[in-house]
């Protein structure tokens, strides 16, 4: 697993929690939080233990995992921790790091998953969105393809990997290859990041 890859080689930071989180502070701040490249690339040894701890990841709510980092030091190591609030930030900081970094990881899992199967499925894999003589070769091909899908929500809009049969069209004036769902003639997207298809040769009604 991506995750508990990155655990594993993230470097071990020897001291306590105090120490690990006033030393990330002093560390340069180059992103979202203080101190974010230090969290990120250092671990003292509980944390990486709590990192693989199944129900740390049940918890919902950063501050119920903070809590749950102090206990477990607590418990495990009978250390006593009166933390400043600015190093309860700062340990607030380094869940929303961690949690930032899981995301990631389970996005590339999730990408690599549906690759695999598709790939063994027969599909064909389009990253290269640039090659627009490798785009014209399959103009007007009747397919099911898989893409990202644009959609919108209460939040604004976002991205769904979808499948739908339907055909290519490669628009000639504007440079671009449009997926046309089957029976929305007058209606299609643009493909603008990697897809899958597979073409179809027999259809139950003509597209």
């Amino acid at each position: 697993m991506e995750f508990i890859k990155i655990i594993e080689q993230t470097q071990e930071f020897n001291g306590n929690l105090n120490e690990y989180l006033k030393t990330s502070l002093e560390s340069d701040n180059k992103d979202i939080c203080k101190g974010w490249d230090f969290l990120k690339t250092n671990l003292t040894k509980p944390l990486k233990e709590i990192l693989n701890y199944f129900d740390y990841w049940n918890l919902v709510y950063n501050s119920k995992k903070e809590n749950e980092i102090l206990s477990y030091y607590l418990i495990k190591y009978a250390e006593k921790y009166d933390l400043s609030e600015e190093l309860k930030q700062q340990l607030g900081s380094f869940v929303y790091v961690w949690n930032d970094i899981k995301r990631e990881c389970e996005k590339i899992q999730e990408e690599q998953n549906l690759k695999d199967k598709l790939l063994n499925e027969n599909y064909i894999l389009i990253e290269d969105l640039t090659n627009k003589e490798k785009l014209k070769e399959i103009n007007n091909l009747k397919v099911n393809c898989v893409f990202n899908r644009d959609k919108i929500g209460l939040l604004g809009s976002f991205e769904n990997t979808e499948s739908h049969e339907g055909k290519f069209l490669f628009d000639e004036n504007r440079n671009l290859l449009f997926f046309v769902p089957k029976g929305h003639s007058r209606t299609g997207q643009i493909l603008r990041s990697r897809f899958y298809y597979k073409e179809i040769k027999n259809y139950s009604k003509p597209l």
